[in-house]
């Protein structure tokens, strides 16, 4: 009988049903009943099964080639089935796929397969896909039905944003911007062409700006090197140096305080303001202030007192009253100065400076005293 290597392209052995032929090149095909097959018993592939009723029910115990051409499924079956790639010229850097309790996992495997490191992971059960160790570097757009962040997210770019768009109103959404070494809250359009500013904070000088509605100029600013407060400016005044809050408009500006309260009894204490200063030996505070408490018309006496006990004690050293009226020692002046308490006066300077004291006796005798 001739051996397959002595056949020549197109020469074939034929045994009963089994039939080997040599193919233009060397390749050899085995029919057995008209169907090709090879099954190997021995050797290193000892159990390899080629063939069948097609090439693609062939299967193998172990298959060693320098390249494979796969030309259509391959499976890999078993409880903990895994592929792995490895590359000839790096070290420890290669990769495995692996199927395994429900999981597809990729790792990076050692060149000896004696050590791995899980890269990525997806959970066939539930859909999850986790990275746990490593970062997610996603060049273009991520598109997703929600996002939970389990730790520190970081977005980086040299004009970075974060929008955040409402779907159940129209044109109003916010946009998260950090440009020039600002952090800007913006309004932005559906679209995210066009946005107004409404908020922004130097992160050199510390200075936080709120926008007017047009988010064009800041009309609420805080100074944060001056600790100052300007409302309708940029630049809050400090005349004397110190700390301050200026609130400027081209018409005038006003400050008011209101107590909000329809039911407001005789009496009620409405707003006040207060100057103080924290003593530094440990004592209470020392302020004198001004208040204002409603009668019961609703009406507002403004009430003064120059230190702290008496503001504390609703205890007023001077009044304006409704009318206009003055009181000095009394709360219910009735004439445009009136001033109260037992032997007190008023004190005039005559033009040379003398000073005199003008008290008024039991009956309106009038008493003038040098002082």
């Amino acid at each position: 009988m001739s051996k397959i290597s002595e056949l020549s392209d197109g020469g074939s052995i034929q045994s009963g049903d089994t039939l080997i032929a040599v193919r233009s090149g060397g390749n050899v095909k085995v029919t057995y009943g008209g169907t090709t097959t090879a099954n190997i018993d021995g050797g290193t592939i000892d159990g390899t099964v080629i063939g069948g009723s097609s090439a693609a029910a062939g299967s193998f115990t172990t298959l060693t080639a320098t390249s494979a051409n796969v030309n259509g499924n391959l499976e890999v079956s078993a409880a903990n089935s895994r592929v792995r790639l490895f590359e000839t010229d790096t070290t420890d850097l290669n990769t495995q796929l692996q199927n395994q309790a429900g999981d597809f996992n990729i790792s990076r495997l050692d060149d000896d397969a004696g050590g791995s490191t899980l890269q990525f992971s997806i959970d066939h059960s539930t859909g999850n896909i986790s990275i746990p160790n490593g970062n997610l570097d996603v060049t273009g757009t991520v598109t997703a039905d929600g996002l939970t962040v389990d730790g520190n997210a970081e977005i980086s770019s040299s004009n970075v944003r974060l929008d955040l768009f409402e779907t159940d109103t129209t044109d109003l959404n916010t946009r998260f911007r950090h440009n020039g070494g600002q952090l800007l809250i913006r309004t932005t359009t559906d679209d995210g062409l066009t946005d107004t500013t409404r908020m922004s904070i130097d992160h050199a000088t510390g200075d936080v700006s709120l926008f007017e509605d047009t988010g064009s100029t800041a009309k609420f600013f805080w100074d944060a090197s001056a600790e100052s407060l300007g409302i309708g400016t940029t630049s809050p005044s400090t005349i004397l140096g110190a700390t301050s809050l200026e609130v400027s408009n081209a018409t005038g500006s006003e400050v008011i305080v209101f107590r909000d309260d329809g039911a407001a009894e005789d009496g009620d204490f409405c707003g006040g303001f207060v100057i103080g200063n924290r003593d530094a030996s440990g004592t209470p505070n020392h302020y004198a202030g001004m208040w204002a408490n409603t009668d019961t018309f609703g009406q507002m006496t403004l009430k003064f007192a120059g230190g702290r006990s008496r503001y504390e004690a609703g205890t007023p050293d001077m009044v304006i009253d409704i009318d206009g009226n003055v009181g000095i020692g009394t709360t219910t002046p009735a004439a445009k100065l009136e001033i109260g308490g037992a032997g007190e006066g008023i004190i005039l300077a005559s033009p040379d400076g003398t000073r005199y004291e003008i008290t008024v006796a039991n009956g309106g005798t009038l008493t003038v005293t040098a002082v």
